[in-house]
């Protein structure tokens, strides 16, 4: 493993932490100056048990971008913890793909309305409109 993995791994692990402020550093720091190496990284870390490096993940692959990290986000609408679920669906609009868009109205007419699938709808709205990513891969 290369420092740059390691540093990606530790701060996947500061995920984790009790401390919100250590936690939220470690995504922003993530965000800030790993994402395109660390897609592979986030997605297994959405399997951890934590369920809140599950929604730390979740909502850094949205800011990814990387359309590998759609199926993750996907299966992480279903996860059993609410907080989870929340922060999976705005990271699908966050993403900007447009295979979101059928689940994504699906989970807008069926689901908990406190689930923010209808922002999610508009996230995805403006990036195409701006330019952005949301084309079907």
């Amino acid at each position: 493993m290369n420092r740059t993995e390691r540093r990606i791994q530790e701060h996947i692990a500061n995920f984790g932490s009790s401390d919100s402020k250590v936690s939220g550093r470690a995504e922003q720091v993530m965000i800030r100056h790993y994402l395109g190496k660390a897609t592979q990284a986030l997605i297994e870390a959405c399997a951890s048990a934590n369920p809140v490096v599950r929604y730390r993940a979740a909502w850094t692959l949205g800011v990814s971008k990387d359309p590998s990290a759609f199926d993750c986000l996907l299966a992480l609408t279903d996860d059993p913890d609410e907080g989870v679920r929340y922060d999976a669906v705005l990271a699908l609009g966050k993403l900007g793909d447009s295979r979101a868009l059928d689940p994504l109205r699906r989970m807008a007419r069926e689901r908990d309305p406190s689930l923010p699938a209808i922002e999610a709808l508009r996230e995805l709205r403006r990036a195409k409109d701006s330019g952005g990513r949301a084309s079907r891969n």
